[in-house]
């Protein structure tokens, strides 16, 4: 499994850093030590080399299923972006206020532990955030 803070290329905080390093039976010192992940700042879809055998064309695949899969979400998102675009803004207003505000609030609770201890009793009560093993939900 793949952490997605480190598919989004974010840095991990020392809680997450911890949990990893639990499970991999290490410490995290040891962790930050040898595992460093480097993130190029706007990967680009790399090209597939070309093959010619007997007049005919080759495809070599040297993507994984994953740079594949990333590179085709990229290429059709670039090629169709102002119908994405408003359909994402039909769909949160369909949402309405109160949710958009609560799944708002629920990603900083999920993404900051220092947004748990500010937060007022009062407003966690109005949009009922409850933990369950760990996240908020």
């Amino acid at each position: 499994m793949v952490h997605q803070a480190m598919v989004k290329g974010k840095l991990l905080s020392v809680k997450e850093k911890n949990k990893i390093a639990e499970k991999m039976r290490s410490s995290r010192k040891y962790f930050d030590e040898s595992y460093t992940k480097r993130f190029q700042i706007n990967p680009q879809p790399q090209a597939h080399p070309i093959k010619q055998e007997d007049n005919n064309i080759d495809v070599i695949d040297e993507m994984n299923s994953y740079e594949r899969q990333k590179a085709r979400v990229n290429s059709y998102y670039h090629q169709h972006k102002e119908e994405v675009i408003r359909k994402q803004k039909e769909y949160q207003q369909k949402q309405g206020s109160f949710t958009n505000s609560r799944n708002r609030l629920l990603r900083f609770l999920n993404s900051s532990p220092d947004y748990e201890r500010t937060m007022k009793e009062t407003t966690k009560e109005e949009y009922d955030f409850h933990k369950i093993n760990g996240p908020w939900v």
